[in-house]
């Protein structure tokens, strides 16, 4: 049977960027250094054609045209994030003048008629807190709940949809246990570590959220999320018990860690037996039960990278926007023929 599908009324649709690989103006404005930049000071050739963390693609500069790009497009949203390294200084203290280039997103934003949903982190530690053990350190995840909380208070009437971090499997993964990122760690015990404090740090920021919102810092309407990657896990034809216990394990620690996290609000008890067996549990103190209980519910849709950006090591090897960034012209913007068909996604919307 053929049938004409469309979104359904009331249904976000949108798109997203980060802070780290767009605003550019690394050490504009009172910004700190963060780890990205670190490593583009120490290895340069690590990254593609040597184009480091600096770049962005100007968003800094350009964020009045670009959400006006989004909004020609039909857009009723969009997703970024706020630099902890842009938005305090290294005392934990507010930088006026990056709270202020946030400031100004959000009016931007409201503006255009726009709903800005803001993510507090993208893989971009300050690098004076990852010298301290970043993620290891249990000092930092309260540091980033005390960044939270400065958040929520500082945009909380001008914010109304929140998220923890990006992606929160990646950097356990890409820094500690394939060790492909900086400071290219190779450790199982340690990404667990790390892994499981960024749960804990993502509990607490929901927590200081609840209690901004009580306190009455935020919109009576706001919520809060944490932004996930999921890939379903498979074996090979005819998988051994061995495959099929890969397969579980894969699964638990990358897809029903986090989902378990968000709604559950526990972990998978199957894969902390497992860990707890090989030796590779993370280090769950008294009290973290309790700190672990969010909720939450779909509501939408953010396709990732409108916009051309810097993306990594990978720099713009890969081109993911449906607006091409022309880096030989001062970052002119040129929407491809997939914005188009983007638009008219977005038209199709049951009023």
């Amino acid at each position: 049977m053929n049938m004409e599908l469309r979104l359904p009324a009331g249904f976000f649709m949108g798109a997203a960027l980060s802070g780290p690989q767009t605003e550019g103006a690394y050490r504009t404005g009172g910004k700190l250094e963060n780890i990205w930049d670190t490593w583009s000071d120490l290895a340069i050739s690590d990254f593609y054609n040597k184009v480091g963390s600096y770049v962005g693609n100007n968003f800094y500069e350009k964020y009045e045209e670009d959400i006006r790009l989004l909004k020609s497009l039909g857009l009723d949203s969009f997703r970024t994030s706020i630099q902890w390294s842009r938005f305090l200084d290294e005392n934990g203290e507010v930088n006026r003048e990056g709270a202020d280039f946030y400031h100004r997103v959000c009016a931007c934003a409201k503006e255009n008629q726009i709903d800005l949903f803001m993510n507090l982190y993208h893989f971009d530690m300050p690098t004076y807190l990852f010298r301290r053990g970043g993620w290891e350190n249990r000092e930092v995840v309260e540091a980033y709940a005390r960044y939270a909380g400065r958040a929520f208070r500082e945009f909380g009437k001008e914010i109304r949809y929140w998220f923890t971090f990006n992606e929160a499997i990646v950097e356990p993964d890409q820094r500690y246990r394939t060790g492909i990122w900086y400071p290219f760690v190779k450790d199982a015990k340690r990404g667990m570590n790390v892994q499981y404090h960024i749960s804990l740090a993502h509990c607490l920021a929901v927590r200081e959220f609840r209690k901004a919102k009580e306190e009455g810092y935020l919109l009576p309407d706001a919520q809060i999320g944490l932004i996930n990657c999921f890939a379903p896990p498979y074996t090979r034809e005819d998988p051994s018990p061995e495959d099929l216990e890969a397969l579980r394990m894969e699964d638990g620690l990358n897809n029903r860690w986090w989902l378990d996290l968000v709604t559950k609000g526990e972990l998978p008890g199957d894969v902390l037996k497992t860990l707890g067996e090989a030796g590779l549990e993370p280090e769950i103190r008294p009290g973290d039960e309790a700190v672990l209980k969010e909720g939450i519910v779909g509501m939408g849709y953010h396709y990732w990278g409108l916009i051309d950006n810097w993306s990594w090591n990978n720099a713009y090897k890969n081109r993911y926007g449906m607006v091409e960034v022309d880096l030989m012209d001062n970052y002119q913007r040129k929407p491809k023929k997939s914005a188009k068909w983007l638009q008219e996604v977005i038209q199709s919307r049951e009023k």
